[in-house]
């Protein structure tokens, strides 16, 4: 199910205007209300399942508190929590890929909304409370807020129980410098999506679709644009999800911190998807031993970690060789200092960094090892540049004589945020000027449709 990024928007400010309507000790049961409505109103077929899931871990985790002084039987219901989580989750996520490789005479299943987020937010609160690291959450409504929040429930993040639970025990205020906060977030996300993300769509989708029927240079156009899409469309959503939780008077940290300008691969995925990378580190890497057991054990609990990455993504084989792909590659990067390269080697370390990644999101992409290879040959062998291969690579913009200004404004609105972030990692950034551009860029070329995130799949 696809959904509207601008009826989730509606549904956010009319959540907010109600929100502040009321007296403080009302405000948790609005959150806790409206994020049930709008579970119910996205797709009503699995909201009991959702319920279900809160009220299951919700038990479970108040058993472990209870048996605390218990280590045995804490950990059994630590155990059952989690395997009764990764159930459902597996039944729904991985029951096709099963019926389809095993020639099981199965009709396929529906993937629930938000499954994958909501799923592993239980785990790490169930982790959190048989470590002692937080304590059993007493409130039902507070729990059930944080695992059905609605901002974060169609694409994240992943946030840990307390930046949402304990907000909501201290008492939820208005909060100027957030709310000042989330609405240059919001439009900052908003730019991100609507004015560059879903403008080169249509363009990334054609060509993936047919890659033969392009020239090679259209191939290469279409991988870039795929990297700028997929972190023009994700991180996005997550200014947007991250700037609506500050406008609840929520602190929430980002998500992603320009994770193009990084200068290795572990740089990289501190600056990716933060939320997921350091809840897969906490929960998957540490537990297994981390860096602790010598550089073979190391090595394996990296690619593990990765290939569970890769796992939550889908339940196809490509994403699984994409989180390999990148395991590899963190396991064989040393710890740096990359504040202290050079200037050249700073650049060098850009471009190898950047072609790991963009490899990695051609593995995302295409769906199989057919579809892989014909990309590959088609953009490696068959390449030429002349104003032929160009002219024919554009046309796909648009299909029409408008397709040379169409590239050109995307180039434009990227240079916008090229130079952005380059202010935010000097930490100069100017943030009411760059409000006013994306305000501007919003009203005057946002691309208006139905507006699907590419995460929500997931």
């Amino acid at each position: 199910m696809q959904f509207s990024i601008y009826l989730f928007l509606l549904f956010c400010f009319i959540t907010l205007a109600i929100f502040y309507l009321f007296p403080k000790k009302a405000r948790p049961f609005i959150l806790f209300t409206s994020s049930f409505l709008f579970y119910g109103l996205c797709d009503f077929r699995f909201l009991g399942l959702l319920i279900l899931e809160i009220l299951l871990t919700f038990f479970i985790a108040n058993k472990i508190s209870k048996h605390s002084d218990n280590s045995k039987k804490s950990k059994c219901y630590l155990v059952l929590g989690i395997l009764s989580v990764l159930g459902i989750l597996a039944g729904f996520k991985y029951f096709d890929f099963f019926i389809e490789h095993f020639s099981l005479s199965f009709k396929s299943v529906l993937l629930p909304l938000g499954i994958s987020y909501y799923s592993f937010k239980a785990i790490s609160y169930l982790i959190d409370v048989f470590k002692k690291t937080r304590m059993v959450e007493t409130s039902f409504v507070s729990y059930a807020t944080y695992i059905s929040f609605f901002p974060h429930l169609i694409c994240g993040p992943i946030l840990r129980s307390n930046t949402i639970t304990e907000p909501i025990k201290k008492g939820l205020s208005y909060n100027p410098n957030l709310f000042r906060q989330g609405v240059l977030l919001l439009t900052s996300g908003l730019f991100k999506k609507i004015v560059i993300a879903d403008r080169i769509a249509a363009y990334t989708n054609t060509i993936f679709n047919s890659p033969e029927s392009f020239p090679s240079f259209a191939l290469l156009l279409a991988l870039l644009l795929f990297a700028l899409q997929l972190y023009c469309d994700f991180g996005g959503y997550s200014e947007i999800a991250v700037g609506i939780t500050k406008m609840f008077g929520i602190s929430c940290e980002d998500n992603f911190k320009r994770p193009y300008f990084a200068l290795n691969i572990r740089d990289f995925w501190r600056r990716w998807h933060i939320s997921l990378s350091s809840w897969l580190r906490d929960y998957i890497y540490i537990p297994l031993g981390g860096n602790r057991k010598g550089n073979a054990r190391k090595f394996f609990n990296t690619l593990a970690t990765f290939g569970v990455c890769g796992i939550w993504h889908g339940n196809a084989l490509h994403f699984i060789l994409w989180g390999l792909w990148h395991g590899v590659f963190n396991s064989l990067t040393p710890k740096q200092d990359v504040t202290k390269f050079s200037l050249p080697t700073k650049i060098l370390a850009f471009f190898l960094t950047f072609s790991i990644v963009l490899f990695g999101w051609l593995l995302f992409r295409i769906e199989s090892f057919d579809a892989l290879r014909l990309f590959l040959s088609h953009l490696i062998f068959d390449f030429s540049l002349n104003i032929s291969a160009i002219t024919n690579s554009l046309l796909p913009f648009t299909y029409a004589n408008t397709c040379m200004a169409h590239f050109l404004t995307t180039l434009i609105f990227t240079f916008i945020l090229f130079i952005q972030e380059y202010l935010q990692e000097k930490q100069k950034d100017k943030e009411y000027l760059f409000f006013g551009i994306h305000l501007f860029c919003i009203f005057l070329f946002c691309q208006t449709g139905n507006s699907p995130f590419l995460y929500a799949n997931f």
